[in-house]
């Protein structure tokens, strides 16, 4: 989930489902406020007839990506980065926007009389945000950089690093949504009851309805891949390294998942669990 350090592949399907039914979107100004930030004024949304809205996405690579109703004041030099993204898209519509499995990346699809372009946006560690022509190639990064497996820098090929082994249907994802909304313990008031600060960063302990005896971590994170429709065997989910393997190949023959009665879980969240439905 959303922490101080950026947005997980979840959260990322979350906006993603935010923004598709407010297709079609068309590129107005784009801003640049920092090194890794700049926002996109999109117009449009909703239904034909219904009226064209006004939508600012806020994106800062690397770390998060959302929607916002106010914007700060605008720069008065916009910048090369927004002044190239204005060029190319400006006008342009946004076809689709799309996330490939659960990375932590999306994309817009935009058409222009001119071309087709794609903007994609990365959140994870050394993220960019990356303006690719229809055939996938770099037209320009924010910023250049060479790693050892891929290259983002002007006429290059766009490609993700790694490879992502997991997709989820929209199906799926409210699947999942709701399997770990139904692991907190509750009040009669229907709150997740927390225990306290957790382990990592701004993460927190809430009650669990589980106990924590056959139904570890790992076990319980194959659990909730499976009620997403993932092929993996809760099983034999004993430790990390074989929920991983299972994720790599494409999960294995299912089988039965030991139950337990109460776990004691752990959730990276800005979110107030006592919220979800």
């Amino acid at each position: 989930m959303a922490t101080v350090q950026g947005m997980s592949g979840v959260d990322i399907t979350a906006m993603v489902a935010e923004l598709a039914p407010l297709l079609p979107l068309w590129f107005g100004k784009i801003y640049q406020y920092g090194p890794k930030t700049i926002t996109l004024r999109l117009q449009g949304g909703g239904r034909e007839g219904e009226g064209r809205g006004r939508h600012a996405l806020l994106i800062e690579s690397g770390r998060r990506a959302h929607l916002v109703k106010t914007l700060p004041e605008a720069p008065e030099r916009p910048g090369g980065f927004p002044m190239l993204l204005r060029k190319h898209l400006e006008g342009g519509r946004v076809l689709a926007v799309d996330q490939p499995g659960l990375q932590r990346a999306f994309s817009l699809s935009v058409g222009k009389k001119a071309g087709g372009y794609r903007l994609v946006t990365e959140l994870f560690d050394e993220g960019n945000i990356v303006l690719c022509d229809a055939g996938g190639k770099i037209v320009k990064p924010l910023w250049h950089h060479r790693f050892r497996d891929r290259e983002v820098v002007p006429g290059a090929s766009y490609t993700l690093p790694g490879r992502d082994c997991i997709g989820l249907s929209p199906e799926g994802f409210r699947a999942l949504a709701a399997f770990i909304a139904d692991a907190y313990a509750r009040t009669g008031e229907g709150r997740a009851i927390p225990l306290g600060p957790g382990n990592y960063g701004d993460s927190r302990f809430y009650v669990g309805r589980e106990r924590y005896v056959l139904t570890t971590c790992n076990v319980w994170t194959a659990r909730a891949l499976r009620a997403g429709g993932f092929p993996i065997t809760p099983f034999w989910a004993i430790t990390a390294a074989n929920v991983m393997f299972q994720v790599e190949s494409g999960g294995v023959t299912p089988a039965r998942s030991p139950r337990g009665n109460r776990m004691r879980q752990e959730t990276l969240t800005l979110h107030d669990p006592g919220r979800i439905p």
